[in-house]
């Protein structure tokens, strides 16, 4: 309750009556329904928020209308996984750092039912990242100040794309907890869900795409590195190299991560 009530009356005039939400959010769907064509997808997680919705649109004397524009979809059976509840999560952390919005904020909920919904429908989607000459020049120091210099240009490319995780595979791992390294990256933190194993740069990655596809589990990823000759097996096609004094900060690179992204959205 307290969530909810610290969010009250953000936005100037916004409070209104049962009724009156229920005629906006009514009006809105009729809307959308009608600009496409078709009746609208209604997707939540739980059938009271549904009957909670109908409560209020039916006092404003609209449900009638929009019953017909929209078709309600439960999709708890998916997003109740915890895969599901995984991607959410780190979703809630993400949204809250770069927007300022939190659980039970209408926005920040969608959207976090949008990631738990595409984690488990889509392949999962996976960036296995080095640190050094990727986030930040290879040449810089543990004293050195710009170390992660290059972190915020990922964070942004990622931002669009909720469902990408990250599995570190640069040597900081040997010196550093997965708890660590997601402190160390900020705002990227909540999208590390493992590091590799202790073995050689691309047989580490490798053995981890094995371990991700046990159960059955699409795996689509690529590798941001700057060491190319360290890769023989690998897929070119997988592997971004980095130049090592400007990691992904440069366009060449962020156009191709970008390819990427892109390519596994559709």
């Amino acid at each position: 309750m307290n969530t909810v009530l610290k969010q009250w009356n953000r936005v100037p005039g916004a409070t209104c009556t049962e009724r009156e939400m229920g005629r906006r959010a009514g009006e809105w769907l009729l809307g959308l329904s009608e600009a496409i064509g078709a009746r609208i997808e209604l997707a939540s997680d739980d059938c009271v928020a549904i009957e909670l919705l109908e409560s209020a649109m039916r006092s404003a004397g609209i449900w009638d209308r929009v019953q017909a524009a929209v078709a309600p979809v439960n999709v708890g059976v998916l997003t109740g996984t915890i895969e599901g509840e995984r991607a959410a999560e780190a979703l809630f952390q993400e949204i809250d750092v770069v927007r300022g919005l939190c659980v039970h904020h209408a926005l920040a909920d969608a959207h976090a039912l949008r990631a738990a919904y595409r984690a488990v429908t889509r392949p999962q989607r996976v960036i296995f990242l080095d640190f050094d000459g990727v986030l930040h020049p290879e040449s810089v120091t543990p004293s050195s100040s710009n170390r992660f210099e290059y972190a915020a240009d990922l964070e942004h490319m990622l931002t669009p794309w909720p469902d990408v995780r990250i599995v570190v595979h640069s040597s900081w791992r040997v010196d550093h907890s997965v708890e660590q390294l997601r402190a160390l990256l900020g705002v990227l933190g909540p999208r590390v869900i493992d590091v590799t194993p202790r073995l050689q740069r691309e047989d580490s990655i490798l053995a981890a795409v094995e371990q991700l596809r046990r159960g059955g589990r699409q795996l689509d990823w690529c590798v941001l590195d700057d060491a190319p000759e360290e890769f023989s097996k690998v897929d070119q096609a997988r592997l971004i190299v980095c130049d090592p004094e400007t990691g992904v900060s440069a366009q060449r690179v962020q156009a191709e991560l970008r390819g990427w992204l892109e390519r596994g959205g559709q």
